[in-house]
Parts: C-alpha cells; structure tokens; sequence
C-alpha cells in the first residue's frame, strides 16, 4: 500500500506540448491558441487570479518557456487595448490556419507539429497585428498610451484538448 501511495505522488501525468500567444500581463492577459491534435482556434481573455505570478497557469495548462515578440502602444487604456490586439491576433490566427490547411475537418485532422503552427500561424498573426496596429496607433497623437507586450509561450497541457475545456468564448468554424 505504501508503495503505491509513494507512486501516485511521484509519478508523472502524461505531458501534452503547446504553444500559444499571450497578450498582456499577469493581471490581465488574452490568448491565442490552436489546438495541435484538431487545428481548432481557442481564444480567451480574463483577469488573472494571482496578479503576482508572471507564469501563465489556466486549467493545469502550465508555461514551460516564452518569448517576447515585443510591445505595441496603442492609444486607450491597457484594457481596450489589450482586447484590440486579442481580437485582431485572433481573426489574422484564424485565417492563417485556414490558409495552410490547419483547420481540416473530418477524417482529415491529423495532429501537426507545435514548432509548425508557431512559425506558420501563431508568430505571423502576432506580428501582423502588432504592425498593423501599431502603425494605426501612429497616426493618433495622444499622450495617454497604453503599452502592451506579446509573447509566444510554450505550454505543457494535461490533456490533447483546449486549454479552457471548450469555454464559450473560443471560436470554432
């Protein structure tokens, strides 16, 4: 009995890789995601329950490394400008995968390789929208700017599925 009690505790679950864009900071933060094993595109924003830790952990879904693909100053509060990124990530994630075929459906679907859908999907889209809006916001003269920074982060998931479990925010075609 007491060695499998010793087992259960030390032995690991199985480990499931990812990588998504992360958009924001520890106390408010969207992402972008695109599940490896269907090709589907989950996205969520929400308000960090630890404001004190950097790392991102939503529903045993936790960071393993980032990397900062830079910051965008967008005129409005951190907030609104957080969500214009989100949603202009989302819908350039969106129509990337579609491009290069991600988003198959039926017996076509077929797990594809985490580095891949960084490079053909995840860091385009972020770059693309951080451009795109950063030169919009160029053209407003306003002191009041709020500055947001994104990240490509690879993260370990608990399951082959959504990191938020199908939550009613995600976008499915």
């Amino acid at each position: 009995m007491i060695s499998s009690l010793s087992r259960f505790f030390t032995t690991t679950s199985p480990k499931y890789p990812s990588a998504i864009i992360l958009i924001g900071h520890s106390q408010f933060f969207a992402f972008v995601h695109v599940v490896p094993e269907t090709g589907d595109i989950e996205a969520l924003s929400r308000r960090c329950n630890n404001p004190r830790d950097d790392k991102f952990r939503v529903s045993h879904t936790e960071e393993v490394s980032r990397e900062q693909l830079g910051t965008v100053a967008l005129p409005n509060d951190e907030r609104h400008a957080i969500i214009a990124l989100y949603y202009e990530v989302l819908a350039r994630a969106t129509e990337l995968a579609r491009e290069t075929g991600v988003r198959s459906s039926g017996a076509d679907r077929r797990p594809q390789d985490v580095a891949l859908l960084v490079e053909q999907i995840l860091k385009p889209a972020a770059l693309g929208a951080m451009k795109a809006l950063d030169s919009g916001a160029q053209s407003h003269d306003t002191a009041e700017k709020a500055t947001v920074p994104v990240y490509i982060v690879q993260v370990n998931r608990s399951k082959p599925d959504w990191i938020t479990s199908r939550e009613p925010k995600s976008v499915q075609s």
